[in-house]
Order: structure tokens, then sequence, then C-alpha cells
């Protein structure tokens, strides 16, 4: 098996990282025009929303039908909660749980029932994303002294490292035919968005400049993103998973960041302070029909459409 070595070299890349900077640059001439993108904090009524979105409110993991309604809070921990993470089958949620800062991997049932621990150590496990079939997890660890991407079984146990680059590797993220795995690496200008095979032999750069808070990889082939583009500016963009030109959806002021698709491929969700608080928003998957689904005091945020 051939791991991913240390500094990827860049002739593998072609460029990308020049590529990546200019198409996803201020004058986001690839993305919707700006009189086709909403407004800072404008929100719309007109998207049609289905299913469930399991979402993060003040440190406990809640559900909600897609389109806001039927909010339920399934964790009640003292503990902080984050990034839930669907099973294929939608029948169980993977998140994070944090003991006075060292985080942790459970699972629980879609109801909130069955509360698990799948990993036990002093290192900083996180960022849990279900293979497609099921029956593994990958996710991010300093486990061996510097944070790379890992895989364990879903019930926990058989973990296997899959990089080996010596540079923070965070933010992993399943293709949807399970044959590859996307994640976010230290690159020259700031994280950078690779792809590898699921089996952590040497894959291609993506992206360059990203924000290692979530990726979200849609089954019409490309991978949802933040971009920051002046602190603290970051906007949602997405590109081909095989490489290309990075199309920026969001442009405002906002902090917008992990974005999640919707299992057809046509909307995302995602997380936005641009009416002055962290809440749940949904868009079509070119930036329009902006759509707020959360609306209170509390910090909504880390949505996960259920598959």
């Amino acid at each position: 098996m051939r791991t991913l070595g240390a500094a990827p070299a860049r002739h593998l890349y072609g460029g990308m990282l020049l590529l990546a900077m200019l198409a996803c640059n201020g004058s986001d001439s690839t993305g919707p025009t700006a009189a086709g993108r909403p407004s800072p904090g404008a929100v719309s009524n007109s998207l049609s929303l289905t299913g469930r979105i399991a979402f993060v409110r003040n440190g406990q993991v809640y559900v909600m039908n897609a389109n806001g309604t039927n909010i339920l809070q399934l964790t009640h921990s003292t503990a902080v909660n984050e990034t839930p993470a669907w099973a294929p089958d939608g029948s169980k949620i993977a998140f994070v749980r944090s003991f006075s800062g060292n985080r942790e991997i459970f699972v629980m049932r879609a109801d909130g029932t069955g509360v698990t621990r799948l990993t036990s150590n002093p290192a900083d496990d996180a960022a849990p994303a279900w293979s497609p079939g099921g029956s593994k997890i990958a996710f991010h660890s300093n486990r061996s002294g510097n944070y790379e991407i890992y895989v364990m079984n879903s019930s926990g146990g058989g973990v296997l490292q899959l990089t080996h680059i010596r540079r923070v590797s965070r933010t992993p993220a399943w293709s949807p035919d399970g044959t590859k795995i996307a994640f976010t690496t230290t690159g020259a200008f700031g994280f950078d968005l690779d792809v590898m095979n699921a089996d952590g032999s040497l894959g291609h750069r993506v992206a360059a400049v990203v924000i290692p808070l979530s990726l979200s990889w849609g089954h019409t082939g490309k991978i949802a993103f933040a971009r920051r583009f002046s602190d603290p500016h970051y906007e949602i963009c997405v590109v081909p998973a095989s490489g290309g030109a990075v199309t920026r959806l969001t442009n405002n002021a906002a902090t917008d960041s992990y974005p999640s698709w919707s299992p057809d491929g046509s909307k995302i969700a995602f997380q936005s302070d641009r009416a002055g608080n962290f809440e749940v928003y949904a868009m079509t998957a070119t930036g329009t029909g902006v759509t707020r689904l959360t609306n209170n005091a509390a910090v909504d945020g880390q949505p996960a459409w259920q598959p």
C-alpha cells in the first residue's frame, strides 16, 4: 500500500494552486452574479426542502425537518457535543463529545438513544465521516503526534492510519462510491483540499486555500467547502472532485461555513452569522434561494443532511 508521503510534489497538481486562487477570488466570475445572489441577511422561503437535518445548538445535537420544523434535542450532556454525521441508512448519528478539551467520537441512534463511545484515548479524535456502506468511520486524530486521517470500524476498533504526511490533515469526507476520501492538509498558503484513495494511497490536489472546518462530497461529483476571503469572511465554495474551477456560492460579510449537501445534490445546508447570530440556512446548489431554517438566540450550526 502506498501512503501519502511527505510534502506532495507540486508537479502532481499541475498549477491547481494558482487556478483555485484565481477562480474563487473577489470578483467571483465563476459563481452566481451579484444580482442573482441574496444580499447579506436576506432569506427566502422558496425552497422545497425534504428529509431531516442534524445540527448543533449550544453544544448539544438536535435534529429537525429540513424545512426547519419539528426540532428535537438528541443529546443531554454537560459536555460539549459537535459535528453530527449520519450513517448512510439514517439509523445512527456519529458525533464528537469533549471532556475538558479531550474530544472523543461517539455514536447514537437517530432518536438520541443508545449513546456509545467509540474512541477513548488522550488524543484529539474528531470529525467523524461514515463510509457509504456504513461499515467504517473516517476521522482525524493527533494520536501519532500530528493530525492525520484515520479510519475505524463503525462499532469502534480496527483503527488504521491512512495518511503519514507529517502535516496537519483534517476533516475527511468520503466519495459517494466509497473509493476515495477528501481531506484538508496544510499547504503553502494555509490548508489545501486533497483527495486520496480510500486505502490511503496517493491521490491528487483539488483546491487550495480552504478552511479545515467541514467538507461535503455530493452525489453530483462536487465537493463543498469554506474559504476565507478576509477574517472572518468565510464563504461557501464548490469544486469538482477531479479538480478544476472553484465556484463561489455565497458572498457577504458574514461567516458562512460547514456546508452539507442534500441527498439529491440540489441544495446545500450551511451555518452563517449573516443575521448577527449563527443559524442554519439552506440554498440551492448554485447559491440562490437562501432560506433560514433556525431563528433563535442560541448558537445553531454544523448542519448534516440525512442521506
